[in-house]
């Protein structure tokens, strides 16, 4: 996938994640959503990695295992 490019106009949310391991699963099925529903992007910076709905699955799969 080529990287994004942002034109006027578009919209850029910005989540951060510091607490409870229910938080985190919150907002990555949160994230996951958003990506999902507005065919979106999703950038995840730990990883360097972004990515439209292969990335909101991950991030649902990864909040289902988390424990």
């Amino acid at each position: 996938m080529k990287a994004p490019g942002f034109e006027y106009g578009d919209f850029v949310i910005s989540l951060t994640f510091r607490s409870s391991v229910a938080e985190w699963k919150a907002g990555f099925l949160l994230m996951g959503g958003l990506i999902r529903c507005t065919r979106g992007i999703g950038f995840e910076f730990s990883e360097g990695a972004f990515g439209g709905t292969g990335l909101a699955d991950k991030l649902v799969r990864e909040a289902s295992e988390m424990k």
